[in-house]
């Protein structure tokens, strides 16, 4: 007889919750100290800067973001609201400053990891990754879907 030591199943909201293999219980249990994931796709319209719809993070700390490799050369910034359907505004901190990746900082078709930024989306429950910068947004010359890797 053989089964898996490990899986992952999906929570009521869709997150990714790694489970182990309890041979006392004959059951499947949550990993102590794992997180739950989700990885969300963000498609910015053709002629546009930003996604139509925010994403809801709330609960969840931003970590990776995946760029297409068809991107229109641009960097990254973000924008939140209080609200999935409200106002969207740059994010800042105390001292104003704000969260971008120069353009020639951006990995295409690669996993860029935003370790340095972690400090910025704390408290962020509603997010809109946008392209270019925030002084100057660039439009995507064709749709283009970004993944946003939260844990």
């Amino acid at each position: 007889m053989s089964f898996d030591v490990q899986r992952m199943i999906h929570d009521a909201n869709g997150n990714h919750v790694p489970q182990f293999f309890n041979p006392a219980n004959d059951a499947f249990e949550p990993i102590l100290g794992a997180r739950p994931w989700r990885l969300d796709p963000i498609t910015i319209p053709s002629g546009a800067s930003e996604p139509a719809a925010g994403l809801d993070l709330r609960g969840f700390m931003p970590v990776k973001l995946y760029i297409p490799a068809a991107w229109t050369t641009a960097g990254i910034f973000w924008k939140e609201s209080v609200t999935l359907a409200g106002t969207y505004a740059a994010i800042k901190n105390e001292g104003g400053l704000t969260p971008e990746i120069a353009s020639g900082y951006v990995t295409v078709g690669l996993p860029m990891a935003l370790d340095t930024l972690l400090p910025f989306f704390r408290g962020v429950s509603y997010l809109k990754v946008c392209s270019g910068t925030i002084a100057t947004p660039v439009n995507q010359a064709a749709a283009r879907t970004l993944y946003l890797l939260s844990v």
